[in-house]
């Protein structure tokens, strides 16, 4: 991994947290290992990441904050913690949706609605950025 910390979110540390509760959230008895980390900084790109069952590959861009550090790294482990869970569904569905916004809830007190697509990862990094903002100003 090139990039240990983006926008001040260490992303090893912050990897084997949400991990940890993934597993708890999907129920396993023991700890499964957690994905290889691949993470990229491109100075015109968007930030985006993919999820494989062995790694998980992210490149944030210029404007990536702590928010979206959170959402995204969150949102890629949840695949693998579905994938894993042997819940059916489809990568954006209920049950994917389901992991993601409970380990939200338990990780950060960020409470999401379930729904389907990518709509509770934008509220998540939504509700992220103004939870940290109001910490800044706090």
């Amino acid at each position: 991994m090139k990039h240990d910390t983006i926008a001040g979110e260490n992303i090893q540390k912050l990897a084997r947290k949400c991990w940890r509760v993934l597993i708890d959230v999907i129920g396993r008895d023991r700890e499964r290992e957690m994905p290889r980390i691949v993470v990229r900084r491109r100075a015109h790109h968007r930030s985006t990441g993919t999820a494989y069952h062995d790694h998980i590959a992210m490149t944030f861009g210029a404007n990536a904050d702590a928010a979206k550090v959170r959402e995204l790294l969150l949102h890629e482990l949840a695949h693998s913690a579905h994938y894993i869970s042997g819940r059916a569904g489809l990568p954006h569905g209920k049950e994917y949706n389901r992991i993601l916004v409970d380990a939200a809830a338990k990780l950060w007190g960020v409470h999401v609605g379930y729904g389907t697509g990518y709509g509770p990862s934008r509220t998540l990094e939504r509700m992220l950025r103004e939870q940290l903002a109001a910490k800044e100003v706090a």
